[in-house]
C-alpha cells in the first residue's frame, strides 16, 4: 500500500490517496491529522549495574559497579579485581526507557570474537530486529557478554524512526542496586 499526498490551490486543501496496485485508488475525505512520535521525554536515569565474573561459567560475580552509560573498552586489561584479561563474562542488567514510542533497533560495537546477547523485556534481540518501545516506560534490559580472548570490548548503540544512530545515554539507563 501507497500513501500519496497532495496538496492543492490553497495550503489548507490537501488530498490523501491511497494506491492498492495499478487498479484500486481511493482518494481519502474529510479530516485527518498525522500523529508524531510525541514529546520527548526527560529521564533521569542513572546507568546500569555491571556484574564481572571470572570465567565463563561462573555463577556468582567477583565484582560489581554502576556504570553510567553501556560502553567499555578494557585493551587487554582485566576488566575489575579479581578478574582476569580474558575469558571472562560480564552480565549488564537494568533498565532502559525509550524516548519515544517508536520501534527500535540495537547495534554493538566490539572486537570480533566476542559473544554478545541482549534481551529487552526478558526477549533475546537479535541483530537487525526491531523492539517496540513505549516512550516514558522502562523497559528490562539484560547484555550477557564473553570475551574469549585480550582486548574486549563493548559498546551498546540505538536508534529509531526519529532517533539518529547513537549511545544510549544514561539518563534514560536505569538500575536497582
Amino acid at each position: 500500500r501507497v500513501v500519496y499526498f497532495s496538496v492543492g490551490p490553497g495550503c489548507d486543501d490537501i488530498r490523501v490517496y491511497f494506491i492498492d496496485g495499478w487498479d484500486r485508488i481511493r482518494r481519502q475525505s474529510g479530516r485527518f491529522t498525522l500523529e508524531s512520535p510525541g514529546r520527548e521525554v526527560k529521564a533521569q536515569g542513572q546507568g546500569v549495574i555491571v556484574k564481572y565474573y571470572a570465567d565463563r561459567s561462573d555463577s556468582e560475580p567477583v565484582s560489581r559497579q554502576i556504570s553510567s552509560q553501556v560502553r567499555f573498552g578494557w585493551n587487554g586489561n582485566p576488566p575489575a579485581a579479581g578478574v582476569p584479561a580474558q575469558n571472562f563474562k560480564v552480565i549488564i542488567e537494568g533498565e532502559i526507557e525509550a524516548r519515544f514510542s517508536e520501534d527500535y533497533s540495537f547495534e554493538f560495537l566490539g572486537n570480533h570474537g566476542n559473544a554478545y546477547a541482549l534481551y529487552i523485556d526478558g526477549k533475546m534481540i537479535f541483530p537487525g530486529k526491531t523492539v517496540p518501545m513505549e516512550a516514558g516506560k522502562r523497559h528490562h534490559l539484560k547484555i550477557e557478554y564473553i570475551a574469549p580472548g585480550p582486548g574486549g570490548g563493548l559498546d551498546l548503540l540505538w536508534m529509531s524512526t526519529t532517533q539518529e544512530l547513537e549511545r544510549v545515554p544514561m539518563q534514560l539507563l536505569y538500575c536497582e542496586w
